[in-house]
């Protein structure tokens, strides 16, 4: 009879770990199924995270000068971004220099179109006067009876 036990013991043992051994092969298994491996459930789209783009930083900007000289009209710009050191470029119109493009020079008036980051504002030159049309000469000196020249 003791026998027979030994035998019924060890039968048990080799069952027990055969079903606890198919249970741990069918859940190795169970990964495909959540993978959608075979496309038997519907895919869910990902929900994209949605951030917020920081602002744009608008650089510093002063017109320091104005020229057209030999018909080539240039414009004399201090830029100075956040975290940049200043740059002091002179630029011609359809220049672009980092995030800033000059589109149109007006000597007449002291005024530039420029964008920055794609919009579209007009600078003035901040110490401004017109032009002449043509310079006047000087006065005449009066001569005094005073002052005779002699030779």
């Amino acid at each position: 009879m003791n026998r027979f036990l030994r035998v019924c013991v060890c039968c048990a043992a080799v069952g027990w770990a055969s079903s606890s051994a198919a249970l741990s092969v069918m859940s190795s298994y169970e990964f495909i199924a959540g993978r959608n491996v075979f496309n038997l459930q519907p895919v869910l789209a990902p929900i994209p995270l949605i951030h917020p783009a920081p602002p744009k930083a608008m650089p510093k900007m002063t017109i320091t000068g104005i020229t057209d000289i030999c018909g080539r009209r240039q414009v004399l710009v201090e830029i100075s971004e956040p975290g940049r050191p200043a740059i002091k470029p002179v630029m011609t119109e359809g220049e672009q220099v980092g995030v800033v493009k000059v589109l149109h020079i007006d000597v007449e008036r002291g005024l530039v179109n420029v964008q920055v980051h794609g919009e579209a504002s007009t600078l003035a030159l901040s110490s401004f006067s017109a032009p002449a049309a043509s310079p006047q000469p000087p006065p005449p000196m009066p001569i005094s009876s005073s002052l005779k020249v002699q030779w």
